[in-house]
């Protein structure tokens, strides 16, 4: 998803990288068997509820209006 943010720009940049490191440590926290404490995991959860506030909060422009007297296709 990170590679996907960082070129559609889709997502703030911050989130496309940080989500690139965050993905590499749960990686490295996986292959780690006997861990009983996973820091990227909660790394994952702030990063997730990061980009959620920031989803949520987000502003889109409005349509623009159509120019007064312009016919609008139907169809």
């Amino acid at each position: 998803m990170s590679v996907i943010a960082l070129r559609t720009r889709a997502l703030p940049r911050p989130f496309g990288w940080s989500g690139a490191v965050v993905a590499a440590t749960l990686l490295v926290n996986g292959a780690n068997l006997g861990a009983e404490f996973g820091p990227a995991f909660l790394a994952f959860l702030a990063w997730t509820l990061a980009l959620s506030i920031t989803l949520t909060l987000r502003r889109t422009a409005p349509a623009p209006a159509p120019a007064p007297g312009a016919t609008v296709p139907s169809g």
